[in-house]
């Protein structure tokens, strides 16, 4: 009898790109079928398993097809070609708060939202204090949700799926996000559910989250599967590609000589930070560790939207400084005087990197993210952003 809960198999799936956009009805309806449009294929011959109470992660840059194959796991769209089974109650950490009704409270939408998910109320009633407890919205809980910030949407939306109690779990980018307090809290649970022997699927930018939880992983690259394994390897094959080294050995990266320990987000006294109401000064501090000797080397930090693409990146070279390589921790500060975003959740990604080759030690995509709820101007998704390296031995 097979141990997998999950199975896919040489699974392809297309949409349609349209090359003319119909401005009217009557043009659409006049043209039905004769309409130009090229097919594109988000996910092809894709196969894989994952065995029961195992953790599994799947990389790959946006684009590469992780969203459409998680919407093909969960019944959301149909693949074309290929087969997909899912042996056991799943419940899913997607678009979470994705579901809920702005008009109704918090806690109107816990028993709407987890009816959706397939609980009955009498079991929503058993968990109903944890599930406020974990948000940590138990002032909010009866103001609508409306009113709330998109982090409390997304604490109370992870609280409610992480409280159906499944038996696969499914997290698609939702552990990096919010305060590190709260992170803590969300890998706590993951963890959780992996002592309980729950089967676990996670899709992530952040290759150091995937090496934490997972045991094995695939790497998909524009819809096709380049590689499986163990989380490890697989990691170390995609950060060889991302490096440009073609010709090197794997290992040089999976036994790394420097590996990052911590990514955090400070205000100008230290304190931590998770969220902006105005324009105003902060730091982004990344603790390191050498292990051995290295010589050149390179410090990158970048922005995006959540799940979006890259707005801006800088690197320690650009401004005339070279980390501190002598064997010991370390630790980089990065200064931003004055930041300018529209109100959304932003994400920011660090790596150490050699100056002289291509080799990148360790890459944390998604390390730490940071809401803006009430800029003091209006912007239209550009920002104003500069800043300055430091080194501390």
């Amino acid at each position: 009898m097979s141990n997998h809960l999950i199975e896919v198999d040489s699974v392809w799936k297309s949409f349609r790109l349209y090359n003319e956009r119909q401005r009217y009805l009557k043009a659409a309806v006049l043209r039905g079928r004769r309409a130009r449009y090229d097919e594109f294929w988000a996910l092809s011959d894709v196969s894989f398993t994952v065995d029961e109470g195992k953790t599994f992660g799947v990389v790959g840059s946006n684009g590469s097809g992780k969203s459409t194959l998680l919407k093909c796991l969960t019944g959301i769209i149909y693949p074309e070609k290929g087969k997909i089974e899912v042996n056991g109650r799943l419940a899913a950490l997607l678009e979470l708060g994705a579901g809920f009704q702005p008009e109704l409270s918090g806690r109107e939408n816990i028993f709407l939202n987890g009816a959706i998910l397939g609980l009955h109320r009498r079991e929503l009633e058993k968990c109903y204090d944890d599930i406020v407890e974990f948000s940590e919205l138990g002032r909010f809980i009866d103001t609508p949700v409306r009113n709330y910030s998109s982090g409390m949407v997304i604490r109370l939306g992870f609280a409610i799926a992480a409280h159906v109690n499944p038996e696969i779990l499914i997290i698609d980018e939702v552990l990096s996000v919010g305060d590190q307090a709260f992170q803590k809290k969300c890998v706590d649970k993951v963890n959780s559910f992996k002592n309980q022997g729950k089967t676990i699927l996670v899709v992530s930018h952040s290759l150091g989250l995937i090496e934490e939880l997972c045991e094995s992983a695939i790497w998909l690259d524009q819809g096709k599967l380049r590689a499986s394994g163990t989380a490890d390897e697989v990691i170390a094959q995609y950060q060889l590609e991302k490096s440009g080294v073609t010709s090197t050995t794997v290992t040089a990266l999976q036994k790394s000589s420097v590996k990052i320990q911590t990514v955090s987000l400070e205000d100008i006294y230290g304190q931590p930070l998770d969220m902006l109401r105005r324009p105003q000064p902060f730091k982004v501090k990344m603790r390191y560790m050498v292990q051995e000797l290295t010589q050149n080397l390179d410090a990158f930090i970048s922005v995006s939207v959540l799940n979006g693409p890259c707005l801006w990146a800088s690197t320690s070279s650009s401004d005339g400084v070279s980390p501190p390589t002598n064997v010991g921790v370390h630790e980089l500060t990065f200064e931003v005087p004055e930041i300018d975003l529209s109100a959304q959740v932003y994400s920011f990604s660090v790596a150490l990197r050699s100056a002289s080759n291509p080799v990148e030690f360790e890459r944390r995509d998604g390390a730490c993210a940071l809401e803006v709820i009430r800029p003091d101007r209006a912007l239209d998704g550009e920002l104003s952003f500069h800043g300055t390296w430091h080194s501390e031995n």
